[in-house]
């Protein structure tokens, strides 16, 4: 379980989170949504214990995550938004050594590291330097990354951006997996399309503020919308905004 409560994020006086509360069962796959900029990033890595709030509290297994961060990242898989990875090992060499920072046995190294090479279809690129493969590989690198060690929490930030459609498909069906077996799950996406074909629970912020929180059914019936981009719109009253857009483009 993951617990948040009154929670504020201040960056040089601007309010990245304001007053977030929520509870993050496992069991269940949870999309954190809203455009770029809406705190979703900062949310993560607070959970992460990279950063520590302004104030409120957060408990993540019962552990405070900027207390104990080592405890916390030793259960969770983790993928950035951008390719923060080691440029100048290989693929197979960055993979056997998260394998064993991890805590994988010895015996369990190998057999884990072809697993995940083959979910992500990187056996062609195990022996090239991270450095020279394009951002999707990149993207199936930091993945495999956040498999390896079978986490009990998974937080993917925006994992499916860049990533070859095959793997995107098959991800959407293993996260899915993954919360029914009682993994806690959390994705962020700004794409309308993908929160709507898996979540379970949607968590929508907007500037830092959280607008709504429940099941797309309840989502949608608190906008009084059909579709979860229409819902979108009505909650964060985006629709002048598309509009201008769409003028802008258009002369």
């Amino acid at each position: 379980m993951i617990r948040i409560r009154d929670l504020w994020m201040s960056f040089d006086s601007v309010d990245a989170l304001k007053n977030i509360s929520l509870d993050i069962e496992p069991g269940k796959l949870y999309v954190l949504l809203g455009p770029n900029g809406s705190g979703k990033t900062t949310l993560l890595k607070i959970l992460l214990g990279i950063y520590k709030p302004t104030r409120g509290s957060v408990s993540v297994y019962g552990v405070i995550p900027w207390r104990e961060p080592v405890k916390v990242r030793k259960i969770t898989g983790y993928v950035p938004e951008d390719d923060i990875i080691y440029q100048s090992l290989t693929v197979r060499e960055y993979l056997s050594f998260v394998a064993r920072i991890r805590g994988i046995p010895r015996g369990e190294v190998e057999e884990r590291l072809e697993r995940v090479m083959d979910a992500f279809m990187l056996h062609d690129k195990a022996d090239e330097y991270i450095g020279n493969l394009s951002h999707g590989y990149k993207r199936r690198v930091l993945l495999a990354e956040a498999f390896i060690h079978n986490p009990v929490i998974y937080l993917l930030d925006e994992p499916f951006i860049g990533i070859d459609p095959r793997i995107a498909k098959a991800l959407k069906t293993v996260l899915r997996e993954k919360a029914r077996e009682g993994r806690t799950v959390v994705v962020t996406t700004h794409i309308l399309e993908i929160a709507e074909a898996i979540a379970d629970r949607v968590i929508l912020i907007y500037k830092g503020d959280l607008i709504a929180t429940g099941t797309v059914e309840e989502v949608l019936e608190k906008a009084k919308a059909s579709q979860l981009e229409e819902a979108f719109l009505s909650l964060t009253m985006s629709h002048a905004q598309v509009a201008e857009i769409i003028k802008a483009l258009s002369s």
